[in-house]
């Protein structure tokens, strides 16, 4: 993910908000977004804002500059601002993509996790800091960006194969009412510019959105969202694309020069972004230096 620019800077995310209904995005690019400070260790990416309980957190993948891994964290809005990040699922493979979503009155986490070759399910013992994986859904796979979306009341998923960095493949996914995959059947349509999900699923002026990552010259290069017709997913993948959204298209609070989006989320409330740029790292300028002495 990350992309070594020159000796001193590297590329590295920032998640941003603001208070706006979901899909507004679709309508409404003027409106700034806020940047949330990412930790001194860790720049933070792949936004899932969610509301439980009256409260609005925001889950994110938070990459470690040192350890060079994702890890899940949370911030939460109280007294007019996000809070700090906090981490609360860390594991030995790289994590990100938190999809974070209610079924049957608890709440459940679908990471991205393949480097560990598997689909992990996660729960949420004691929301929003204690989360156990509780089911291996698939094995000896690389399924990135997993994304639900129902229709005529059972439960999908579209997910991307990356095992094949040259040749991708879209699958839908069927699921059973206890979040078993009980069907896989491959999109024929698999293209780079379309293909792999950047966000949940949403209703906007009465047709069912599908957001995805430009990824045809670069990784998050732009977001594309598009109107998806469930009873015609295996056949035609993503198709009537209504906005092909870049970078320096929106407008954000801090004045800098971005380069990248791959990931948007909203509630009623809130929409939620991230956004890359350029930036000096010392983590990883002495990583560098620490290779170059060791070769």
């Amino acid at each position: 993910m990350i992309k070594v620019i020159s000796k001193l800077l590297e590329d590295g995310w920032n998640v941003a908000y603001r208070q706006l209904p979901e899909g507004e995005i679709l309508g409404d690019t003027n409106t700034p977004f806020c940047i949330i400070p990412n930790t001194w260790r860790t720049w933070e990416a792949d936004p899932f804002v969610f509301q439980y309980d009256g409260k609005i957190y925001i889950f994110a993948e938070m990459f470690d500059y040192i350890t060079r891994r994702g890890s899940i964290g949370y911030t939460q809005w109280e007294k007019n601002r996000f809070t700090p990040w906090k981490k609360v699922i860390c594991e030995s493979f790289h994590m990100s993509y938190p999809n974070v979503f209610l079924w049957h009155n608890e709440i459940y986490m679908l990471p991205e996790t393949s480097e560990s070759r598997k689909l992990l399910l996660y729960k949420a013992i004691r929301f929003p800091e204690q989360w156990e994986c509780i089911r291996v859904l698939a094995e000896d796979v690389m399924w990135v960006d997993t994304t639900f979306f129902r229709n005529n009341d059972i439960l999908y998923a579209i997910t991307t194969d990356v095992s094949d960095e040259e040749n991708h493949k879209d699958y839908l996914l069927t699921f059973s009412d206890n979040l078993d995959i009980i069907k896989k059947e491959q999109i024929k349509e698999c293209n780079i510019k379309y293909s792999r999900s950047g966000g949940r699923f949403f209703t906007y002026d009465g047709k069912m959105i599908r957001v995805t990552q430009d990824c045809s010259e670069r990784y998050g290069e732009a977001l594309i969202f598009s109107e998806l017709f469930p009873e015609k997913v295996l056949h035609m993948g993503v198709t009537n694309i209504l906005c092909h959204l870049f970078p320096q298209e929106l407008k954000m609070t801090e004045k800098k020069t971005w380069i990248g989006l791959h990931t948007y989320n909203g509630t009623e409330q809130f929409e939620v972004v991230d956004i890359e740029r350029q930036h000096f790292n010392i983590f990883g300028l002495f990583r560098r230096v620490l290779g170059k002495v060791f070769k």
